[in-house]
C-alpha cells in the first residue's frame, strides 16, 4: 500500500547517503505542517536542533519529503494543509516531495503534480510469485476457489503471509486472521509518534497484546 511504497521510499533515499527522508503521517496534523514536520524529525532525533537536521545547507543532505494520508486528513484542515504543501514545495524547489493519498486528490492544485498509481497484483503476477514456492500449483488452486483469499493475495504483504503460511503446513485462513490484527497495530505505529530509542522488540511485544485484544 501507499504506506509500504514510502516505508521503501524512506529506506532507499537513507541507503543512498545522499539524501535525508522525513517521513510524516498527515493524519496526525493538529496545526501546522512544519510542526509536524518538526516532530516527525525530532521522534528520530530528539537531541538536534530540527533547523539544522533539515537544513537547506547546499553540504548537507537534501531532505525527502514522504507526506502519508492527505485523505486522512479531517475535512476541516484539509484546504490548509494542501495551502502548506505548496508553500512547502515553493519553500524547498531543490526537495523531493511525495504526497501519498488512497485516491488520486482533486482539485486545480495538484494538476501540476506527477501522478504514480499503485495497482493490485494481477494474476499472473500473482502466479508468477507463487511458482517460487513449494507446492505453489497447489496454492494456486486453493486461492482460485477461494474469493476472499485471492482478493487479500493481491496485496503483497498478505500474498507473502498467505504463503508462508502454506508452505508450513499451516491453516492459511486461521493464520491470516491471527497476523492481520497484528498487521494492523504494526501499521499504525508506523504513524505514531513512539521515539525510534524504544526496541522493536519492546514493540512488538505490545503490539502483539493489542492484537490479541483486538481479536477479541
Amino acid at each position: 500500500g501507499k504506506t509500504t511504497f514510502l516505508d521503501w521510499t524512506a529506506l532507499h533515499a537513507a541507503s543512498s547517503r545522499k539524501a535525508l527522508p522525513v517521513y510524516v503521517a498527515l493524519r496526525n496534523y493538529t496545526s501546522t505542517l512544519v510542526n509536524l514536520i518538526r516532530v516527525a524529525v525530532e521522534r528520530f532525533d530528539p537531541v538536534s536542533e530540527f533547523s539544522k537536521v533539515v537544513s537547506r545547507d547546499p553540504k548537507e543532505l537534501v531532505p525527502v519529503f514522504l507526506l502519508d494520508g492527505i485523505d486522512e486528513v479531517p475535512p476541516v484542515f484539509r484546504l490548509k494543509v494542501e495551502s502548506e504543501i505548496a508553500d512547502l514545495a515553493a519553500s524547498w524547489p531543490k526537495a523531493p516531495i511525495v504526497v501519498a493519498c488512497r485516491s488520486k486528490p482533486s482539485g486545480v492544485r495538484w494538476q501540476v503534480w506527477s501522478c504514480l498509481v499503485i495497482p493490485e497484483l494481477t494474476d499472473s503476477q500473482i502466479a508468477s510469485y507463487l511458482k517460487t514456492a513449494s507446492r505453489g500449483d497447489d496454492l494456486q488452486n486453493m486461492l482460485s476457489q477461494n474469493r476472499q483469499l485471492k482478493d487479500l493475495a493481491r496485496y503483497p504483504a498478505f500474498l507473502h503471509t498467505i504463503r508462508n503460511a502454506f508452505a508450513h503446513g499451516m491453516d492459511v485462513r486461521a493464520y491470516l486472521m491471527q497476523e492481520i490484527p497484528r498487521y494492523t497495530a504494526w501499521r499504525g505505529h508506523t504513524k505514531s509518534r513512539l521515539p525510534s530509542g524504544v526496541s522493536p522488540a519492546i514493540v512488538n511485544e505490545l503490539l502483539s497484546l493489542v492484537a490479541l485484544d483486538l481479536a477479541t
